[in-house]
């Protein structure tokens, strides 16, 4: 059964796998993501990439950055949610 903390690695599979059937030319990619979800998303498609080189480029939602997500229940929020999810996906050995 697939939980929300797989979502991620569960995307990066099916992206990979869609590239691998169809795209048979491509040996890089850059995914675009949050800035809080990076992390996350760059480790689960390194796990499946398979010989296509993974870049990330971090998006600002313009609500929150660096400096302020400290200053909201929302920031605080989406930290504790990636860390949780990294924490889970690493325990289980999935990134």
């Amino acid at each position: 059964m697939n939980s929300i903390l797989d979502r991620t690695l569960n995307s990066a599979r099916e992206v990979i796998k869609y590239i691998k059937e169809n795209e048979k030319e491509i040996y890089d990619i850059i995914i675009l993501t949050e800035e809080n979800h990076s992390r996350r998303t760059f480790l689960s498609y390194k796990k499946v990439s398979h010989g296509i080189n993974v870049g990330i480029h971090q998006l600002s939602d313009g609500v929150l950055n660096k400096d302020n997500w400290k200053d909201s229940s929302d920031g605080i929020k989406r930290l504790l949610t990636e860390t949780i999810a990294l924490f889970y996906n690493s325990i289980r050995r999935k990134i």
